[in-house]
């Protein structure tokens, strides 16, 4: 239904918008002059996203603050479960036809009791109301707020409250990067936002740093990643899960997403690490980095060298293996199909290009398990 012809008030197609889809928003905006003139008002919470203003989203989610390998433990307090959630919104507005960057940084803390909860910050069961808190407190761009909490799950709820804030009424999300340290139990609490609630309707960047692999289908099939990655970045340090039992592959668990994202980095250890039968699954990258492997062998590489050949690459291709195991170029080529032919280079027994069938010409290099395949030019 359109709100030309309604007659209802102001205030409740304002109300039924922010419950609307993003997409649906957008589409509503185009289609009603009534939406557009609301996305138009001063008075509007909706006007910033309904035109045009647009955002960065930055989602960082942490167990006991290990990015620069600080435990943030206070003192004479013995739990370490602790957890940091940190909102970082960067909103390009026009002032006077002027373009201007309009930054919100929100911690959401989880501390061990009252006492610290008292020392620093704010007590973040009192700011409910992300509009409200931003129109009187965000002025500055360069302050960095603190809502501290002694349950977990009311830190969640907080931070579900500001990221539907942030990317359905301030402003429309353009591009989402979520950073996940060393805890899945802080996506498991946000699990279900993610897939009832539109943040982007762009490409995510993520970024997995953890001591364990994730093997839970949910998080692989989140709507966060339906539209697909732009870029991910995993770190593993061990082939355990968070409560140190040993891993089964994850092969099956990982959608399509994830293995054509544009841009891939795989950082892993020697317990758990990629196959052959996963590497030839990524298609469609730009740039794939898998830094440590003991299986990917000689017929692998062959395997995925026939996928380029038979497929048109979108993208200038950037790949670059390490593998723990030795073979050599010649090692590949006699795993190759008849039609796969090869351009050896005559001074250097480790170097060759190819062409695929779209005419799109390759180099690929092989240098004591170091594979390093680019477009030929780049």
């Amino acid at each position: 239904m359109l709100f030309s012809d309604s007659g209802l008030p102001t205030e409740i197609v304002e109300e039924v918008l922010q419950y609307c889809a993003l997409r649906d928003r957008i589409n509503m905006a185009r289609a009603s002059r009534r939406v557009y003139d609301i996305g138009h008002s001063q008075r509007s919470s909706l006007r910033f996203q309904l035109n045009g203003t647009t955002s960065s989203i930055r989602l960082e989610l942490s167990s006991e603050d290990m990015r620069d390998g600080i435990i943030n433990r206070p003192e004479k307090c013995t739990t370490h479960n602790l957890y940091t959630a940190n909102i970082q919104c960067y909103r390009r507005v026009f002032i006077d036809a002027v373009s201007h960057m309009d930054v919100i940084m929100i911690s959401f803390v989880v501390k061990c009791c009252q006492r610290h909860i008292d020392l620093d910050g704010l007590d973040g069961r009192l700011f409910k109301n992300p509009n409200q808190f931003v129109k009187y407190n965000c002025k500055s761009n360069s302050e960095c707020y603190q809502f501290n909490f002694l349950s977990l799950e009311d830190a969640m709820n907080s931070v579900q409250r500001y990221l539907f804030y942030f990317s359905n009424v301030h402003s429309a999300v353009k591009s989402f990067h979520l950073f996940i340290y060393n805890t899945l139990t802080m996506w498991h609490l946000l699990a279900d936002f993610f897939d009832q609630v539109e943040i982007t309707l762009n490409k995510p960047t993520i970024n997995l740093n953890l001591c364990y692999i994730i093997e839970n289908s949910r998080f692989y099939n989140s709507r966060l990643f339906a539209n697909g990655i732009k870029q991910i970045k995993y770190v593993s340090n061990l082939g355990e899960d968070e409560h140190g039992n040993l891993l089964s592959r994850y092969d099956e668990l990982m959608t399509e997403p994830f293995y054509k994202a544009r841009f891939v980095e795989f950082m892993v250890n020697a317990s758990y690490d990629i196959t052959d039968d996963v590497l030839v699954r990524f298609e469609g990258n730009e740039r794939l980095r898998i830094n440590y492997t003991r299986f990917v062998t000689a017929k692998g590489i062959a395997r995925y060298l026939q996928k380029i050949f038979t497929t048109q690459q979108k993208y200038p291709l950037d790949v670059k293996i390490n593998t723990n195991a030795y073979f050599s170029l010649k090692d590949i080529v006699e795993e190759i199909s008849e039609e796969f032919k090869f351009e050896m280079d005559e001074e250097n027994e480790r170097t060759a290009k190819f062409t695929n069938k779209f005419e799109q010409t390759f180099k690929i290099d092989v240098n004591h398990g170091e594979i390093i395949l680019k477009s030929n030019g780049e």
